[in-house]
């Protein structure tokens, strides 16, 4: 990573903890009125709850839905303590949860959900634990995204927890600027449905420009350690697209922008 990257990312780990407070369900009045309200509401059924905060299993964190978040993660020690955002999902009947990604990862991921006691095979013969894999273009990846996300939509599903692991050296899925401009999207697509769609990024995996291009500029919200915030540098889909297109040239046909960054194909980059 250069060192522009670099400070990039330390300047918006300074912001995050600046604001923690803001976050924090056990601290802010809020957050804390927020909760109350949702308690005591609760008999007015899930869509109050939606309306006030869905807490995303992890670090007493809540959001509103739907959001669109990224999560930077160190390793797979991390990446397990925030598994509490599928768990929590599926141990609700009124939720489900959508892993998103290269069937290897997906399967792994499974595999931690098992290990906490979860009945993986039963939540996936019921539908309510779906994985969705990738696609050639991005316009493949959205449908094939649509296609689950209506198909629980049409079972009464309340609230879908959805959970991306997108795989960047994949050769069979899109290029890196097909990837990002799919990330840009699905801002426009998660307001469709009752969704808190969550994208990890693995800080020791990806290279730089992708954690920047695709991790920030991305996603409104962002997610390190146990602390989620604005994002300060969330550029809208039609702000993305005009200025990645111009700075990147991603609209040239056979162009490559970050050729010469990728890691080595002995370790598959992926979120």
């Amino acid at each position: 990573m250069g060192n522009d990257e670099r400070e990039l990312l330390d300047e918006q780990i300074r912001y995050y903890r600046a604001r923690a407070a803001e976050y924090d369900t056990t601290t802010t009045p809020i957050a804390a009125g927020c909760a109350g309200m949702a308690r005591a509401t609760q008999s007015a059924g899930m869509k109050t709850e939606l309306a006030v905060g869905t807490p995303l299993g992890f670090g007493e964190l809540s959001v509103s839905v739907p959001s669109h978040l990224c999560l930077f993660y160190y390793d797979d020690v991390e990446l397990k303590t925030k598994l509490g955002f599928a768990r929590i999902g599926l141990e609700s009947e009124r939720e489900a949860v959508v892993l998103f990604g290269r069937r290897p990862r997906l399967e792994q991921i499974v595999g931690y959900l098992a290990d906490e006691g979860l009945d993986v095979v039963g939540l996936r013969a019921s539908g309510r634990l779906v994985l969705v894999e990738g696609a050639a273009d991005r316009q493949g990846l959205l449908a094939n995204i649509a296609e689950h996300l209506d198909g629980l939509m049409a079972t009464g599903v309340e609230l879908i927890r959805f959970l991306g692991f997108i795989g960047w050296e994949d050769p069979t899925w899109p290029t890196h600027e097909e990837l990002l401009t799919f990330e840009s999207l699905v801002n426009v697509a998660a307001t469709s449905y009752p969704a808190v769609v969550m994208c990890t990024y693995k800080l020791t995996e990806i290279p730089g420009p992708l954690l920047i291009y695709g991790g920030i500029e991305t996603h409104p919200l962002t997610i390190i350690g146990d602390t989620v915030c604005e994002n300060p540098h969330y550029l809208p889909p039609d702000r993305y697209a005009a200025a990645r297109a111009d700075g990147l040239g991603w609209l040239e046909p056979g162009r490559d922008q970050f050729e010469g960054v990728r890691i080595s194909r002995g370790a598959s980059a992926t979120e």
